[in-house]
């Protein structure tokens, strides 16, 4: 098992209804290929998690250096590990619509930074940088402080 964590500018924005086209493709996509996963969006980028065997993430990351959907795409990690953090796959985004909310797969970014931040994970670098990424958005999505 290995985890691969990517970092791209989306070349475009996305609302509610790419998000959910997004979703779906990857869904499909993992079931076939046998990856777990875990996408995150805001600020115009993504951060995604990749979770399989590693011929298969290197493939993967491939087809998706290729994607007109991002630029500037850097790999952050890419190492071997125990287990599975995410067992299906999972989107998340600042900010989201009703309806993106009740989609199966879709997490809170409380709930991604909570589920992050297990005792049994705090080791893994992949996850130590989706839980900062997951609090920089909900810190960016934050009340002002009135004084």
């Amino acid at each position: 098992m290995h985890h691969l964590l990517y970092l791209s500018s989306a070349t475009r924005s996305y609302d509610e209804s790419h998000l959910l086209a997004l979703h779906t493709q990857m869904h499909r996509t993992n079931q076939a290929t046998g990856v777990s996963s875990l996408l995150l969006y805001g600020q115009g980028h993504f951060l995604q998690l990749l979770e399989g065997e590693h011929a298969t993430l290197q493939q993967m990351l491939a087809r998706i250096q290729r994607d007109v959907r991002h630029h500037e795409l850097t790999p952050l990690f890419h190492y071997q590990c125990p287990e599975r953090c995410f067992e299906a796959t999972h989107i998340s985004c600042y900010a989201p619509s009703p309806s993106l909310s009740q989609l199966d797969g879709f997490l809170p970014l409380e709930q991604v930074t909570t589920h992050c931040y297990r005792e049994s994970y705090t080791h893994l670098p992949a996850l130590q940088t989706v839980h900062a990424f997951a609090h920089q958005l909900l810190d960016a999505t934050a009340a002002p402080v009135q004084r």
